[in-house]
């Protein structure tokens, strides 16, 4: 989620994005990382891990998650010309040549009592 400050030179409300390190190990990493993209929605489920060092002298100190589940929220090409996300998708492919196949990203199985509330 972005935090949305006023801009002290204009007045302007801007939104501010909040980046969040997300680390995935392993052959599904591998594999997500194929259908990820800048701008992707997706939901993930982890547990958070911190780090902190010493680098020139100053003390340096970062929170990310380690990814143990993560589900696709938009597809490519959804109503309307654009995706839940807004980003449109890909121009079609001119008549004179076959359309490349789409991939569509794995399936993640969400129960229940998978949910900690």
């Amino acid at each position: 989620m972005n935090d949305r400050r006023r801009n002290a030179q204009t007045g302007e409300w801007e939104d501010y994005p909040n980046f969040v390190d997300c680390t995935m190990f392993g052959t599904r990493a591998e594999a997500v990382s194929r259908f990820l993209a800048k701008g992707n929605k997706v939901a993930i489920e982890g547990k958070l891990r911190y780090s902190s060092w010493e680098r020139d002298g100053q003390r340096r100190s970062k929170l990310e998650v380690i990814v143990d589940e993560i589900e696709f929220m938009s597809s490519r090409g959804g109503q309307g010309g654009y995706d839940q996300g807004g980003y449109a998708p890909a121009a079609p492919a001119p008549a004179a040549r076959p359309a490349a196949p789409v991939a569509t990203p794995p399936a993640v199985d969400v129960y229940d009592e998978d949910i900690p509330f």
